[in-house]
Order: C-alpha cells, then sequence, then structure tokens
C-alpha cells in the first residue's frame, strides 16, 4: 500500500441520523483492533448528541443501492475534574463485540461500484507522539449533499503535508501547509486519524483556528491512559 492509499484506507465514515433515520450530518472515526474486539476511535463533538444516532457506513450494497450501516449505540467518553466540574475532553469510543470489514468506495450512477478498497484497523502499538521532524496526514468525508433521506453525496478529501508544532495540555497543535481554509473546509473530518508517513497515528481530528492558522487533534498519549485502565487493556510497546 502507497502512502496515498493509506490515508485513504486511515479514515472510517460515519453518518448522523435523526430518530426517522435520516441522514442529517457526517464525521470520522478510525477502527483499533485488539484481540478480543474492535473498537472506534472519534471525537466527543460526533459522538455524543441526544437528538442524533452515530452509524459507521460500512459499504454500499449495489443490489439494494443502499448504504449498509452498523448501529453503534452509545458511546464511552472521558472526562476529567477541572474546577470542580466534570468536563468531556473530544475523546469517545465505542466497544464492537463482531469484527466486521469496512470498505472505501468509488460509486458512479446508477449504482456501480467502480473501485473498492478495505480499510485499515490500527493496533495499539501503531499509536504514537507526533514530532516535529515528520509530515502529518487525514482524510475524511466532508461537504455533504442530501440525495435520499437514507443517503448523502459527498467529497472525500485528503489533507496533506500538516507539521505539529506543539502540545498545550489535550491538544496537539498542527499547522497546515497553507493558510487554514475555515471550518466548513474540514466539516465530517471531525474524529479522522491523524497519520505519519509510515501510516501512525498520532491524534484524532478536533477542530481549528483560522485567525492561528492552525489544527487541533486530541492528546492520545493521555486520552489512552484512562481506556487502557477503563476496558482492562495491556499491551507492549
Amino acid at each position: 500500500m502507497n502512502n496515498y492509499e493509506s490515508i485513504i484506507m486511515s479514515s472510517i465514515p460515519l453518518h448522523l441520523l435523526n430518530e426517522k433515520d435520516d441522514v442529517v450530518g457526517i464525521g470520522s472515526g478510525c477502527i483499533i483492533d485488539t484481540p478480543n474486539f474492535d473498537y472506534l476511535f472519534t471525537v466527543y463533538h460526533v459522538a455524543n448528541n441526544e437528538k442524533r444516532k452515530v452509524v459507521i457506513l460500512k459499504e454500499f450494497d449495489a443490489k439494494i443501492g443502499k448504504p449498509i450501516y452498523l448501529m453503534l449505540g452509545q458511546f464511552t467518553n472521558q472526562c476529567i475534574i477541572k474546577n470542580n466540574k466534570i468536563e468531556n475532553i473530544e475523546f469517545s469510543y465505542k466497544k464492537i463485540p463482531i469484527k466486521y470489514d469496512y470498505y472505501y468506495q468509488e460509486i458512479k450512477p446508477p449504482n456501480i461500484i467502480e473501485k473498492s478498497l478495505l480499510k485499515t484497523k490500527y493496533k495499539l502499538q501503531q499509536i504514537k507522539t507526533p514530532n516535529k521532524n515528520d509530515t502529518y496526514y487525514f482524510a475524511g468525508h466532508t461537504q455533504p449533499s442530501i440525495i435520499e433521506s437514507y443517503a448523502i453525496e459527498t467529497k472525500f478529501m485528503l489533507h496533506c503535508d500538516y507539521k505539529y508544532i506543539g502540545t498545550n495540555d489535550w491538544m496537539h497543535i498542527f499547522e497546515p501547509p497553507e493558510k487554514h481554509q475555515g471550518d466548513e473546509y474540514y466539516s465530517g473530518c471531525s474524529g479522522a486519524p491523524i497519520i505519519d508517513e509510515n501510516n501512525y497515528i498520532v491524534s484524532l481530528l478536533v477542530s481549528g483556528d483560522v485567525s492561528r492558522n492552525e489544527v487541533y487533534g486530541i492528546n492520545l498519549d493521555k486520552a489512552l491512559m484512562g481506556f487502557k485502565l477503563e476496558e482492562n487493556i495491556k499491551f507492549a510497546i
């Protein structure tokens, strides 16, 4: 797999459904493969909304002309105590008891799958700390347009050549290769894994700041400490 394909395969598309199961939004995440279970990692503002359900877009079924969804249910959220108050950090995850496959597909009308590639599942050992010498990437579906109640049309975007410039507590800070183009440019990529040239995950995309020309991702070094304790996961580095 070349670097271009690694970026494409890294991100899992999430659809947000209302109470009628209509698609009302999109987000991203990544699959973490452990010996007994898979986990979906994403960010809090995608995973948690009382009026929406989060589902994984597993694949598009050309025979029925509809997407196949994996319903997820309630997420586990990482929290901290700050000023005697409980605050959610931008890290949420969901255990998936059954190991499924997920696909990147290029679909042309009428319901013709021109390309289908198996999405990447990451090991916990493939998560590392970013450094200032490497270059970073992420990808996701953006610019959603509702075409049916159950389906949307999106533009798949690859974001390349980001530089790590530092960490502020729970957030890693990255600099785009060019001027920040606004929140709408990244909309749908929230929760996508930020990866290096060797396909290691260093963060999950959270947000950005146009005035500072910065993009922010969750500090997984800190977030995973709670995750491993809660899930009783042990692994060798």
